[in-house]
């Protein structure tokens, strides 16, 4: 990953030019990303980075790792019904700073792409939003404020397909799989990330 970024970055740095800073947005891919319904909906906050470390280690810690060891940013707030988690791996984190720094560059910030979007799109308060990514989709329904469904690994649709259709049956699937009732008159934006 460092080459890669490295090569990206590669253009000749100008002497005058010595804060150069670059803000990087990352596809889930790259920083997953959990929802995380809770049933208590008070934790405290180290009770709750301790359930995300249990969650990140059942989807790929080995099996002898109390949990992964990296880096989480948690959007929760207390009395919310869900947090959502952003996590880097720190060997990820060590690869992107090798390869700003040798390159002459400093991250001015790191955001996951699913919540750039989002913050750049709001054109809707509640409904659905799709989060086109290079290899899958991020579906979600936003209701007062709070998520209430996430589908991290929703497929794209076919070449040629009705997107549309897609990303509504997309919604109807995971509205199911939350034991929501899919209204298909709710708004869905689909958005490609970065």
């Amino acid at each position: 990953m460092a080459e890669a970024l490295h090569s990206l970055l590669a253009e000749p740095v100008d002497a005058a030019d010595s804060d150069r800073r670059a803000d990087l947005v990352l596809e889930s891919a790259w920083l997953p990303v959990m929802w995380m319904p809770l049933t208590a909906p008070l934790l405290a906050e180290s009770t709750l980075h301790a359930l995300a470390r249990h969650r990140l280690a059942l989807l790929w810690g080995e099996p002898d790792d109390p949990g992964p060891a990296w880096d989480l940013r948690v959007l929760y707030r207390p009395g919310d019904a869900s947090a959502t988690v952003y996590a880097l791996a720190p060997g990820r984190r060590a690869s992107l700073v090798e390869a700003a720094k040798r390159a002459g560059w400093q991250w001015a910030s790191l955001q996951p792409a699913f919540e750039w979007a989002w913050q750049l799109q709001r054109k809707t308060a509640d409904g659905w939003w799709v989060c086109v990514e290079q290899d899958r989709a991020l579906v979600a329904r936003r209701r007062q404020g709070q998520w209430q469904a996430f589908d991290a690994s929703a497929s794209l649709p076919e070449p040629g397909t009705d997107a549309l259709a897609h990303w509504q049956a997309c919604a109807r699937h995971e509205s199911h799989r939350r034991g929501l009732v899919f209204d298909a008159s709710e708004p869905l934006v689909a958005e490609a990330g970065p």
